[in-house]
C-alpha cells in the first residue's frame, strides 16, 4: 500500500467511527427506552389501560429514535461526500501543478 493510500484509507476509516460515535446519547436514550418497555411489560395490569398507553409510547418513541439516527447519517453522509469532494479537487489541482 502506497502512503496516500494508507491515508485515505485511515481517513475514511476515521470517519466510519466518528459518524457512529455521533449517535451515543440517541443509542443510551434508545436503551433506557427499551429497559422501560421491559418494566411496563412485567407491570401488573390493573392501571386502567394507561400501562398500555405507556408501552405503545415507548415504542413509538423508539421509532422516532431510529427514524432521527438514520436522518443524522444521512445528513452526514452528505456533508462528508462534499467534503471528499472538494478534497479530491484540491489534491487533482495539486498534482495538475506538481506536472
Amino acid at each position: 500500500m502506497t502512503k496516500t493510500t494508507s491515508l485515505i484509507a485511515s481517513v475514511l476509516l476515521f470517519s466510519a467511527l466518528s459518524l457512529s460515535a455521533k449517535q451515543g446519547n440517541m443509542d443510551k436514550a434508545s436503551e433506557h427506552l427499551k429497559q422501560a418497555q421491559a418494566y411496563l411489560e412485567k407491570a401488573s395490569h390493573n392501571k386502567a389501560g394507561f400501562r398500555v398507553k405507556a408501552i405503545n409510547s415507548v415504542k413509538r418513541a423508539l421509532q422516532q429514535i431510529e427514524k432521527g439516527k438514520k436522518a443524522a447519517d444521512k445528513s452526514n453522509k452528505k456533508k462528508t461526500n462534499k467534503e471528499n469532494k472538494k478534497e479530491n479537487k484540491k489534491k487533482t489541482i495539486a498534482f495538475t501543478f506538481k506536472k
